[in-house]
């Protein structure tokens, strides 16, 4: 009888080593949730311009990012990360349709590499 109980706790021990090593390899993917805010500006000519400026809750490392989608108030757009460019410590939609965007109520989704959740409890310690 204790051969079987002392079995079967290794078997259990076992199963759940391999439950944690496997969940440190788990592949993870950061996913930032943004605001959009639309700024009209008046040129001298009268021209209207508009500027989409995303309203970010942390910092995001634009090398991370593979993709974002923009969600406007009846669809949804994916688009490169070559439209998301950094100036003056904001962070601006380029080259997109600013029509449809209304402040505050249109989201940016932004989806960051895959990585394993070793490599994230790493770097979240340094």
């Amino acid at each position: 009888m204790k051969n079987k109980s002392l079995g079967s706790y290794f078997c259990h021990c076992l199963l759940a080593l391999t439950g944690i090593i496997g969940l440190l390899f788990l592949q993870k993917t950061n996913i930032y949730h943004e605001v959009v805010v639309v700024q009209d500006q008046v040129d001298e000519t009268g021209q209207i311009s508009r500027k989409a400026i995303l309203l970010t809750q942390s910092k995001i490392n634009l090398s991370e990012i593979r993709y974002f989608t923009i969600n406007y108030v009846t669809t949804a757009q994916n688009l490169p990360t070559k439209h998301l460019v950094y100036k003056d410590g904001l962070l601006y939609l380029e080259d997109v349709d600013l029509k449809n965007l209304q402040s505050f109520v249109s989201t940016v989704e932004l989806y960051g590499a895959k990585t394993s959740l070793f490599k994230y409890l790493f770097a979240s310690l340094e």
